[in-house]
């Protein structure tokens, strides 16, 4: 447990590290994570204009997607070590890829409106970039 608050080798824990506190901070703030929450109400709200058939296939994968966002940007935060941070950060990123792709599919299958989550997608997918960037810089020596 111990091991677990400290900042990989160099043994400073991560509560008093300027890191964890900024990015504790920041998330708390972060537009990032509220528009990874909206992009899951949009895409929620997306499936309900689904067929019935899908809600147990297409539909569902769509809600996991979506969700998986917004969940690991939280859960890379709450390991407590950049490393882990910009990992999660990178599969929210790979989420939100297969939130595309999955929408654009429920789309073309079922001749649905394209969904309005897709501005969402684009803002987001460039904040987590710059977000993976800064987090990338800040554990480069």
């Amino acid at each position: 447990m111990r091991d677990a608050l400290r900042a990989g080798s160099s043994g400073v824990p991560l509560a008093s590290s300027v890191w964890y506190i900024t990015c504790v901070r920041n998330l708390r703030n972060s537009k990032a994570l509220a528009n990874a929450k909206l992009l899951a109400k949009e895409a929620y709200g997306f499936c309900r204009a689904m067929p019935s058939e899908e809600r147990f296939g297409l539909t569902r994968q769509i809600q996991r997607a979506a969700i998986s966002v917004p969940a690991n940007i939280a859960e890379g935060l709450g390991r407590g070590s950049a490393g882990d941070f910009e990992r999660h950060l990178r599969i929210a990123l790979g989420s939100l890829a297969e939130v595309t792709v999955l929408l654009e599919l429920a789309s073309d299958l079922h001749s649905l409106p394209k969904s309005q989550a897709h501005e969402t997608i684009d803002h987001l997918r460039r904040q987590l970039i710059i977000l993976t960037k800064q987090v990338h810089q800040d554990r480069s020596p």
